[in-house]
């Protein structure tokens, strides 16, 4: 698939199921997606510590790209404020710098309208706010991925977060 893809995107649920597991053996990069809420802080933990087994124990090249939020209340909620903060901070590489991507997706009703409709936000209605913000994290994730071979790919601090 490598000579005929530049990339392959494999969307597994954060939790180890049949299919997270081969995935995470395989990839070059994961990226997790949390809402912030405390419910899925704690998935994303376990997510984390998988993404470590996984380059412990079967793929050392393993490198986890970003944390993207989704679903982010407009305003946030002092809850949502939190738990950003605390997944900024605890999401870091060895640097200590975020690896939590900038862009939120906010939470919309039209998102699952669109999925409803069977169509993707850009199809169902591209000009609405959430597809700006899905076209934003789509520019800063090819950027981070243009950029990331070229630094140093470092395994996330999982234990701050797992311990948190």
């Amino acid at each position: 698939m490598r000579e005929k893809y530049d990339y392959v995107f494999l969307d597994t649920p954060p939790q180890k199921t049949k299919t997270t597991i081969p995935a995470l053996k395989v990839a070059d990069y994961a990226v997790l997606s949390a809402m912030p809420d405390h419910l899925a802080v704690s998935v994303l933990a376990e997510a984390l510590s998988d993404i470590v087994a996984a380059q412990k124990h079967a793929n050392s090249n393993l490198a986890l790209l970003g944390v993207i939020l989704c679903a982010v209340p407009r305003p946030k909620t002092r809850l949502a404020t939190a738990l950003v903060g605390y997944v900024e901070q605890s999401c870091v590489d060895a640097t200590s710098r975020t690896l939590k991507f900038s862009t939120e997706i906010s939470r919309s009703v039209v998102v699952e309208e669109a999925q409803l409709a069977g169509q993707t936000i850009m199809q169902y209605q591209g000009d609405h706010p959430v597809a700006d913000e899905y076209r934003t994290l789509a520019k800063e994730f090819a950027d981070r991925l243009n950029r990331f071979p070229q630094e140093q790919a470092v395994a996330p601090k999982v234990e701050e977060v797992v311990h948190a």
